[in-house]
Formats: C-alpha cells, sequence, structure tokens
C-alpha cells in the first residue's frame, strides 16, 4: 500500500495542472483502505508546486486595467469646495457647508440662483442672510457671510475674510450669475433680520446694493397685537416668543459658547483660522429658526402693512448706504412708524451707485414727522 501512495505521488507531480483537481479528488475518495492521513499528505504534496506557479491575469487584461477593483465614488459626496460641518442639536437636521475657495462660491451661486427661479412664485419661498464680523458696519470688519435655503434645507457658511472680494464676483459656471448679483437682485427674495448693518458693510466694503430684501424685525414690529410699536425689539427677545422651551435652551447654549468665545479674544474671532465649530453653530443658529419667525408674523399682517414694511425695508437700505449713517446710533431701536409719523410713499427704489466715502450724501426719502415738519414751516415763516 505504501507503494501504491508513493506511486500516485509521483503520478502527481508529472500530471498536469489542469487534471491535478480531478487527480486529488480521486486520491481522497478512492484509495481503498488508504486513511485521511494519507489523503492530507497528498494534497500537501501538491501545494507548494500551486504557490510556486500563480496564474497571472493576461497582458490584455492588464492593459485595459481589468485585473484592479473600480474605484466607486463616494455617496452623497459634497460637491467641489463645499466642506460639511457637522453641528449639534437640531441644527444638525440641515447640511451645512462652509466655502473658502472660488470653485465653491462659483457652486454656491448656481445653486442658489436655481433655487431662486424654481421657487419664484411660492411665497414662503426665501434665502435667509446674516453677515458676521468685527463690529459689523463701514467702520468694522466683514469676515462670514451665511446663507440658509428652505427650499434645499441647506446652510452655508462662506469666508469672505480669506476670499475677500472673490466671494462676491466669482461667478457660476451653469448660470453665470455671482452671490453680488444674488444679493442685488430683486427677483431673488432674501430675508434679513434688521438689514441696515449688513446693507452697511456690504455696500461700503464691497459695493454691493442690496435689492429685493425684506426685514423680518419690521414684520415683528408691525404685527404686534397690542398696537405698541415704539421700539423694535431684539433677535433674542423674538425668538423667546416662536421657540419651545428645549429649543430656546438649546438655542441659549449656542449662543453661550459664542460669545464665552468673544468675551476671550473680542469679536475677532470671526477672522481665526481654523474657525471653531462653536463659532459655525453660533452663526448657523440665528438663520436657522429665521423661517418661522418670519412666517408667524408675515401671515399677520394685512396688504396695507406688508406693503409698509417692504417699503420702510428699502428705505433702511437706502439710508445705509448714505455718508451720515451711523450704524450704532440710540435712535435705531425707535420703530419707523409711530402714531404722529405720516407714511410718505418712496419712488421707485434704485440701489446708490457705489462712491467713496468723500461723496456728498442723497437725501433719504421715507416717513417724515409731521410735528417736526411744522416746527420748520413757522421757523421760516
Amino acid at each position: 500500500m505504501n507503494a501504491a501512495r508513493r506511486h500516485v505521488g509521483r503520478a502527481f507531480s508529472s500530471t498536469p495542472r489542469t487534471l491535478r483537481s480531478v487527480a486529488q479528488k480521486r486520491t481522497v475518495f478512492n484509495l481503498k483502505g488508504g486513511s485521511k492521513a494519507g489523503a492530507a499528505a497528498a494534497t500537501e504534496a501538491v501545494a507548494p508546486a500551486a504557490a510556486a506557479a500563480p496564474i497571472a491575469a493576461p497582458q490584455s487584461l492588464k492593459k485595459l486595467g481589468r485585473d484592479k477593483k473600480p474605484e466607486l465614488p463616494a455617496v452623497n459626496a459634497p460637491p467641489p469646495g463645499f466642506v460639511p460641518v457637522e453641528l449639534p442639536g437640531r441644527a444638525k437636521k440641515i447640511q451645512t457647508f462652509f466655502i473658502d475657495n472660488p470653485a465653491g462660491v462659483s457652486e454656491l451661486a448656481d445653486r442658489l440662483w436655481t433655487q431662486a427661479l424654481a421657487g419664484r412664485a411660492n411665497d414662503d419661498n426665501c434665502l435667509y442672510v446674516d453677515l458676521e464680523g468685527a463690529d459689523l458696519c463701514r467702520d468694522g470688519s466683514l469676515s462670514l457671510l451665511i446663507f440658509y435655503s428652505t427650499r434645499l434645507r441647506e446652510a452655508f457658511v462662506v469666508d469672505v475674510f480669506l476670499l475677500q472680494a472673490a466671494a462676491f464676483t466669482t461667478r457660476g459656471s451653469k448660470h453665470d450669475v455671482s452671490l453680488q448679483d444674488i444679493l442685488e437682485s430683486a427677483d431673488c427674495r432674501k430675508a434679513f433680520f434688521d438689514v441696515r448693518n449688513d446693507s452697511d458693510a456690504l455696500f461700503w466694503h464691497y459695493g454691493v446694493g442690496l435689492r429685493g430684501c425684506e426685514d423680518i424685525q419690521l414684520m415683528e414690529n408691525a404685527s404686534r397685537d397690542d398696537g405698541n410699536r415704539n421700539l423694535v425689539s431684539g433677535l433674542m427677545k423674538c425668538m423667546t416668543k416662536i421657540l419651545t422651551v428645549a429649543e430656546k435652551e438649546e438655542w441659549d447654549n449656542a449662543k453661550a459658547a459664542g460669545k464665552d468665545l468673544f468675551n476671550r479674544g473680542s469679536f475677532e474671532v470671526f477672522d481665526v483660522r481654523p474657525l471653531s465649530p462653536e463659532i459655525i453653530s453660533y452663526c448657523v443658529g440665528d438663520v436657522y429658526y429665521l423661517p418661522r419667525l418670519r412666517k408667524a408674523h408675515w401671515k399677520k399682517l394685512s396688504e396695507e402693512w406688508r406693503e409698509k414694511v417692504m417699503e420702510e425695508t428699502k428705505a433702511r437700505i437706502v439710508e445705509s448706504q448714505q455718508e451720515l449713517y451711523q450704524p450704532l446710533k440710540a435712535a435705531m431701536a425707535r420703530g419707523p412708524w409711530e402714531a404722529d409719523w405720516v407714511w410718505v410713499p418712496l419712488e421707485e427704489y434704485k440701489p446708490q451707485e457705489y462712491k467713496p466715502r468723500a461723496s456728498r450724501p442723497a437725501p433719504r426719502p421715507t416717513w417724515a414727522k409731521k410735528k417736526r415738519r411744522e416746527v420748520q414751516l413757522k421757523g421760516e415763516h
């Protein structure tokens, strides 16, 4: 029997590779009187020979690259130039992107313009905008530009500090529009909360004249049930009225984390790179709840008051572009339509041209106070 096994082993060594597996099976299962150990020995005798001669891919497949596994694209990969940012709490429900390169600005301009055209007939379709910087106005800095789209459920934080003018002038490859075109377009509706200092910074730093804007602060002031419109409210006070207890606590925590950084290093933390997640969460938190705030107050306004809100928003923009505008004056807290104020409708709105600061300011066509007019007339006579 041992002689027979040795004979089989020699037969395996001289058997072609294609027939070797068949011979091996016969050795294991057809040897009468053989043992499992003998079958294992026969298998071990074949293994070294198989390892010594690996099967090579045909040359034609190598040339075609089919011998390699194809690289599959990433699932839900962000567009070029978009850096995804994970936010805590309810803000994680919306996708947030940080954009600090021209490729991202180009993609963003195309995306926002497509949204504006698609939802033009929808009253609720609006682009929510906010700006951040150290002492945000003509005398301060403009560091971040934040957009939030309810249609896309996406937030975008544009790094103006790094991109400078390219953040507004870089054009999209699909629609050939820039962020400046979108901000200045009357067809693309944009909502701000107190547009004055945002408009001031945009105009005097980069020559952007806002159009097609709504001011949610004015909506809240005009829609008050008690009719007390003497003073406008800040964002925090307005949020308290519409948020649940859990939402208010979460929003306060995000604001507190951002303010803690301000207290340690002033508002110049907006210019520190890389930008901390607390700052991004602070910025997105301001625009995340603006759609709910707008909806709560806009639906309460009559057609007459809606027209007044839109006209006063235009007046705020025109005023912020003037040479004599004071962004931090105490009078900014006063409401624009007190009982003794007379409505003076604006003429067709035309944004002012971008001029040097030494230019002569144009008069502001807006509300006029009746008592003040009477005093001026008496003084002239």
